[in-house]
């Protein structure tokens, strides 16, 4: 797949609202999903099922993301992996910590609300590698990339993120962040199997 260029633009993008998906199965990449707010989780599932072989592992679980920062694979697109931006830009900031922030864990909470928040999806990208950021609609690119500076080394960009599929790092939480999910619903690892 193409390299995506991305422009710096001087005004603030407004985020579009979606909703953001962990999807998963076993022996099977962490899959990250960005879309409708309305698009059901057999959707999620049959998605990215529909190019795997017909005979072996199958993604089966879906679990709402309510907020946090998600590490994507170094290779962010593969295979089947795109992601679409409602307005093209980024907005570019300078982070303040004087060094990359490796050593801190991040950590996944599961949500004791079943109401998932109003969300929009954000690529960060910094000298660490990209990030899936996801965080309240009500804010646009400019207050994201002010909220994360303080986080962040060296120069880094915020894009929006209206839809799309992404694997997911296996050290899937952004160093001293947290991801805050729903728990999610687990179908039958079977179900598709011949």
């Amino acid at each position: 797949m193409a390299q995506r260029e991305v422009f710096k633009v001087d005004y603030p993008i407004r985020g579009t609202r979606s909703k953001v998906v962990l999807i998963s199965g076993q022996g099977l990449p962490v899959k990250v999903g960005i879309g409708a707010v309305d698009l059901s989780d057999s959707t999620w599932l049959e998605l990215q099922n529909r190019n795997l072989p017909s005979r072996g592992s199958r993604y089966y679980r879906v679990e709402t993301v309510m907020g946090g920062l998600i590490r994507l694979h170094e290779r962010p697109l593969q295979k089947s992996d795109q992601y679409w931006s409602a307005r093209s830009g980024a907005t570019v900031r300078y982070g303040a910590l004087d060094g990359p922030s490796t050593d801190e864990r991040g950590e996944i909470v599961e949500a004791e609300s079943s109401d998932p928040p109003d969300t929009c999806a954000w690529i960060v990208t910094d000298n660490t590698g990209k990030y899936l950021l996801v965080a309240p609609s009500y804010l646009d690119s400019v207050d994201v990339a002010d909220m994360i500076a303080d986080c962040v080394y060296g120069e880094f960009s915020v894009e929006l993120v209206s839809a799309g599929t992404m694997t997911v790092s296996e050290d899937i939480v952004g160093p001293g962040w947290k991801i805050i999910k729903q728990s999610g619903v687990r179908r039958t690892p079977s179900v598709g199997l011949n």
